[in-house]
């Protein structure tokens, strides 16, 4: 796995949610995402550290950036559940979901970067 995986998965879901494919699903697709790049980022912190950097030296998973990847992404998993339920339990909130889950998608891939930037 590639630490590049932690900002791939959200980029390319915030790109569906914008162009239209997830538009209608915008709230599971929040919760979807960022289950799974929590997923990604307990396999990255519980792997065996890779002493050498990757995409010519620009990411690096050093133990300071384990520890908030493993921090962040679940608490990020926790506000997508809660804004999943918000939209579930109030409809006047899904009128302009879409914009809100494509621009959070873009703050956790955006997050996820500056964490594994050397």
């Amino acid at each position: 796995m590639s630490p590049l995986d932690l900002i791939l998965v959200p980029l390319l879901a915030a790109l569906a949610v914008l162009l239209g494919a997830g538009r209608e699903r915008a709230a599971v697709v929040l919760v979807g995402t960022s289950f799974i790049t929590t997923g990604l980022a307990i396999v990255e912190v519980s792997g065996v550290p890779a002493q050498s950097a990757a995409f010519a030296g620009l990411v690096r998973v050093d133990a300071t950036s384990r520890l908030f990847l493993v921090v962040v992404n679940p608490i990020f998993f926790g506000i997508s559940t809660y804004i999943w339920h918000r939209v579930r339990t109030t409809p006047a909130l899904r009128e302009g979901i879409s914009r809100l889950v494509w621009l959070t998608l873009v703050f956790l891939a955006s997050t996820n970067a500056l964490l594994v930037a050397n």
